[in-house]
């Protein structure tokens, strides 16, 4: 039926690839199997060649197998059903306005075609309401943002794909101040942004301890065949909410007892330290803060940014090296 062959091949454009990514004939054949739609190479074959000329899709010999491949050209805009509308291309804009100081640039170019296609439809709507979104919104980030260092494209996506695909890896890794590369076979467990540095956590091959490797220190990376090893029990949301990028200094729960000044502490009230915060008012004006949590470097800056608009009481030991950590201030600012 009429309605088969149409189905057919808007299932077989969405699948494939934009270049340097490519597809044969064949696979597509195989793919489309897969969904249901049964038919001969000869066919496949001669739907690509139509589509050729009314969608901007090209075939080209594979250096490897020289086989003949298919691929969106890399400037070809988005094949989209239902086209874009204005609220999900200002959604996109905004993501972009986001994430464009805590993701590195090599990284946000796989949602380029994305991006792009949102600012051209905001561009066409520029004459009504919609072109003037920019003037009525507004993102202010948390703290200070540091500009994200640069990941190589190429190593992010093999390594992604190593993640997802649970494949072990070999990559060259240059550390920080280091002058020479070195090699390491891992077991890819799982990528972690944290602020504006990517981490890949893994295992190294015949142990479980876990390491983290900057994305951005990565020289090269080969994805392997082998299987990924896991370490047993291994939970990469548990991992992070154990604190690993914490920087946990005992790994022990404290008894947090800290006087905020009333300005200051506002904001605890609907932005919770922990969910067994206690907050109270002292007759000073002042606001008790109570909480069971981890201690860590990530705790001790988070109250030092509050200067001295924060006073610790407890435990004792932290309120010490906070004491210590003013004296050496006075020290140095006289």
């Amino acid at each position: 039926m009429q309605k088969d062959t149409v189905l057919r091949n808007i299932v077989m454009l969405r699948m494939i690839p934009r270049e340097p990514a490519t597809i044969t004939a064949d696979t597509l054949r195989e793919k489309l199997a897969d969904q249901g739609f049964e038919k001969d190479l000869r066919t496949i074959q001669r739907d690509l060649n139509k589509s050729s000329t009314v969608f901007p899709i090209r075939n080209e010999r594979s250096s490897e197998s020289n086989a003949k491949c298919w691929c969106w050209m890399r400037e070809a805009s988005l094949f989209e059903i239902p086209k874009m509308d204005p609220m999900t291309a200002l959604t996109f804009n905004l993501v972009e306005s986001f994430l464009i100081k805590l993701i590195p640039k090599s990284v946000l170019e796989f949602m380029s075609h994305h991006f792009r296609r949102a600012e051209h439809l905001l561009k066409k709507l520029e004459n009504s309401k919609w072109g003037r979104w920019s003037e009525k919104i507004n993102i202010i980030p948390r703290g200070l943002q540091l500009i994200p260092p640069a990941v190589d494209s190429a190593v992010f996506e093999t390594i992604f794909e190593a993640v997802i695909r649970e494949k072990q890896i070999k990559l060259n890794y240059r550390k920080r101040d280091a002058e020479q590369t070195k090699r390491y076979h891992l077991n890819p467990l799982g990528i972690v942004f944290n602020q504006e540095v990517i981490y890949l956590i893994s295992s190294k091959l015949g142990k479980e301890t876990l390491q983290h490797f900057a994305l951005h220190r990565v020289v090269s990376v080969e994805c392997l065949q082998e299987d990924v090893v896991v370490p047993k029990g291994f939970d990469l949301k548990e991992y992070v909410k154990g604190g690993a990028f914490h920087y946990l200094i005992d790994g022990e729960q404290i008894r947090l007892k800290a006087k905020f000044a009333s300005g200051i502490a506002r904001h605890l009230y609907e932005s919770k330290l922990t969910e067994n915060q206690r907050l109270s008012e002292e007759e000073d004006g002042t606001v008790l803060l109570e909480a069971e949590i981890q201690n860590s470097s990530a705790l001790k800056w988070w109250l030092l940014g509050f200067g001295d608009g924060v006073e610790v009481l407890e435990p004792p030991e932290l309120r010490d090296e906070f004491k210590d950590t003013f004296k050496k201030l006075t020290v140095k600012y006289g």
